[in-house]
C-alpha cells in the first residue's frame, strides 16, 4: 500500500532523517547516561521496538554494578535502579534488557567514572518526542517541563563555575542559550542539575526570533534535530569541560483522520462487502490502538464507543490494518463503528489522541450486485494533488477485473476524509475547502476502495510575533523564574 503521510509536516522533517521505522529492538536513551564509583542512581531507559514487561525484564550493566530494580512504565521505558561498586572497573560500558527470548541492548552507553578524578560535566536529555505550549504555565515557572539534566564532577578543587546551554537545530542553527553561575562548588562534589537550575535565557537572534514565531504559529516545537552543547567554564572563561546531546522532535499531536471504511455518524451509513475490510487513516503518531463495537440502533458515537469492544489491537505501527480472520466475524446486515488511537511521549508522559468514530454496515459479497462483485481493484487517477484552498479538481476512477480487464459503468461512491475539509460530488468533482490541511478522496466500489490524497497549500505568512511575548514563554519553558 502506498505510503500516506500529512505532507506539511514531511517537508518541514525532511530536513531531518526523523521519519523511519526500526524494527529490531534497541535502547534508545539512557538518563543519566554515567555515574561514579559507590553511587546509587535511577537510570532512566528508553527502548524502540521494545516489549517491556514488570517481572520479566530484567537490565544488565555489566561487572560491579547491582541492578536491584527494574521499574517498567510501559513496552517502552523502564527505570532502573542500580549500585555501581567502588571497584567497578571505570569507561563505558553496554547495557542490557532482556525479555524473555527479546533482547534490547546498547554500546558503549554508560560511563562510570572515579570519585575522585578530573573534572567533568555531561548532558542528558529526556526522550521527549512533543513539547507544545499546552505544557507550559507561565504562572507558575516551577510546572514546566524537565528537558535535560546537567551531571557535574568536580576535581579536588573549590571552583566558581559558569554553566552554559547553547540549543540549535538542524534546520535554523544556533538559536539561543542557557545560562547560569555556580559558585563555591565544594572538592569531589557531585551535582545534578536540570534546566529548571538556569537563572538566564538569551533568544535574541534572528535565528532565536524566528524559530519562537514558528512555536507560536505551530503551538509546538517544529519538528527538528534538536542539539544542546554544555559548556562550562572557570571565572577566566577557561573551558572545563563540554558535552552534547540530542534528540527529534517529531511532535505528533494531530489526531489521527480515518480514511476507509465507512464514515461518520453525521453521514450515511456506507456498506462494507469484504468480512475482512481493511481499515487505514492518516497520522504521524508512531504506534496505535484500534477497536471496532457493535452499534445498536438510534446511538450516536458516544454511545457506540462505550459498548463491549468487540475486537481490539494494540501498538500498530503501521496506518492500516486488515480484519483478521480470528477476530469475532462480522454479521450481514449490522452496523459497526471503529476507532482509532494514537499513541504520543510528550513532556507530560504518554497521551492518547483518540480520532473521530467511523461507522459502516456488513453485507455479504451476494448483496453488493453482479457488476461490484467481479471487481477486483479500483484506482483513483491521480494519486496527490496539491491546491489552493476553494480550486477545483475533476478525478477519474477506473475498475478492473481479476485478469486486470476494465469494468465500465461501475457504480461508486464518493467521500472525503475529513469531510468538512471540502466537497465532492457524486462525479468525483472535488472543491477545497479554505483551510491548510491534507485530506484523502476516498472511493467506494463494492469490496474495493482506493483514496487518493490532497494537500491543501496557502502562501500565508506566519503569524508576527512581536504582539507576542516570546520570551516570557521561553523562560517559562526551561522553568526560569
Amino acid at each position: 500500500m502506498r505510503d500516506k503521510r500529512y505532507i506539511v509536516a514531511c517537508l518541514i522533517i525532511s530536513l531531518i532523517t526523523c521519519h523511519f521505522h526500526i524494527y529490531a529492538q534497541v535502547i534508545t536513551s539512557l538518563t543519566p547516561n554515567s555515574g561514579v564509583r559507590g553511587q546509587t542512581i535511577d537510570v532512566l531507559i528508553r527502548g524502540m521496538s521494545t516489549h517491556f514487561k514488570n517481572g520479566v525484564s530484567y537490565a544488565d550493566f555489566g561487572q560491579d554494578i547491582s541492578v536491584q530494580k527494574f521499574v517498567v512504565s510501559n513496552a517502552l521505558t523502564g527505570t532502573a535502579t542500580i549500585l555501581i561498586s567502588t571497584s567497578a572497573q571505570l569507561g563505558l560500558r553496554t547495557v542490557k534488557i532482556s525479555t524473555g527470548s527479546e533482547t534490547a541492548d546498547v554500546n558503549s552507553a554508560f560511563e562510570i567514572f572515579s570519585a575522585n578524578g578530573s573534572f567533568r560535566g555531561n548532558i542528558d536529555l529526556l526522550p521527549i518526542q512533543s513539547i507544545s505550549l499546552s505544557d507550559l504555565d507561565l504562572t507558575i515557572p516551577q510546572n514546566a517541563p524537565i528537558l535535560f539534566f546537567i551531571n557535574i564532577y568536580n576535581d579536588n578543587t573549590l571552583k566558581n563555575v559558569n554553566i552554559q546551554v547553547t540549543l540549535s537545530s538542524s534546520s535554523k542553527g544556533d538559536l539561543g542559550k542557557l545560562s547560569m553561575i555556580y559558585n563555591n562548588l565544594a572538592p569531589n562534589a557531585q551535582i545534578r542539575l536540570s534546566n529548571k537550575n538556569f537563572t538566564s535565557v538569551d533568544m535574541n537572534s534572528a535565528n532565536g526570533r524566528q524559530f519562537l514565531s514558528d512555536v507560536k504559529a505551530l503551538g509546538t516545537f517544529p519538528p527538528d534535530n534538536y542539539t544542546y552543547l554544555l559548556t562550562i567554564t572557570d571565572n577566566q572563561g577557561n573551558v572545563l569541560s563540554t558535552g552534547t546531546g540530542s534528540t527529534i522532535v517529531t511532535n505528533p499531536i494531530s489526531k489521527p483522520e480515518l480514511i476507509i471504511p465507512g464514515a461518520n455518524f453525521n453521514q450515511d451509513v456506507g456498506k462494507v462487502y469484504t468480512p475482512f475490510p481493511l481499515f487505514q487513516w492518516f497520522g504521524q503518531n508512531d504506534k496505535y490502538d484500534f477497536a471496532i463495537y457493535e452499534v445498536m440502533p438510534n446511538q450516536t458515537a458516544e454511545d457506540a464507543v462505550r459498548n463491549i469492544v468487540q475486537f481490539k489491537k494494540t501498538d500498530i505501527t503501521g496506518t492500516s490494518f486488515l480484519y483478521p480472520s480470528y477476530a469475532e466475524k462480522l454479521v450481514n446486515g449490522k452496523v459497526y463503528a471503529w476507532q482509532i488511537q494514537g499513541k504520543v511521549i510528550s513532556a507530560k508522559g504518554t497521551q492518547y489522541l483518540p480520532s473521530e468514530v467511523f461507522r459502516f454496515q456488513y453485507a455479504d459479497v451476494g448483496n453488493g450486485g453482479a457488476n461490484l462483485k467481479n471487481i477486483a481493484r479500483v484506482q483513483i487517477v491521480p494519486q496527490e494533488i496539491n491546491l489552493a484552498p476553494g480550486q477545483q479538481f475533476q478525478f477519474t476512477v477506473m475498475a478492473y477485473a481479476m485478469d486486470s480487464s476494465l469494468i465500465q459503468n461501475v457504480t461508486t461512491q464518493w467521500q472525503l476524509s475529513p469531510a468538512d475539509k471540502g466537497s465532492i460530488s457524486p462525479t468525483g468533482l472535488f472543491t477545497a475547502g479554505k483551510n491548510i490541511t491534507t485530506l484523502a478522496v476516498v472511493i467506494n466500489a463494492g469490496a474495493v476502495t482506493d483514496f487518493a490524497t490532497v494537500n491543501i497549500f496557502s502562501d500565508a505568512t506566519l503569524i508576527n510575533a512581536t504582539s507576542w511575548s516570546m520570551g516570557s514563554m521561553f523562560r517559562q519553558l526551561f522553568g526560569l523564574q
